[in-house]
């Protein structure tokens, strides 16, 4: 099954990976190349410029996130 990538609003720079296979996980990227899972370290390795975009598109869930 091919990757399905969406938005959750047409001008945020943030992908979701879409895939209900995957229990647990919420998968995003910048590019749709490079995956990060919101629930890994792999968000504490975000640049800040990152960090701030995804604070601005996903404000609820950045504040499970110091």
């Amino acid at each position: 099954m091919k990757e399905k990538w969406v938005k959750l609003d047409p001008k945020n720079k943030i992908w979701w990976l879409q895939d209900y296979r995957r229990k647990g996980e919420m998968i995003f990227s910048f590019d749709r190349i490079h995956k990060i899972n919101f629930f890994s370290p792999d968000y504490d390795e975000l640049t800040p410029e990152q960090k701030r975009t995804f604070k601005k598109e996903r404000p609820d869930l950045a504040i499970l996130k110091p």
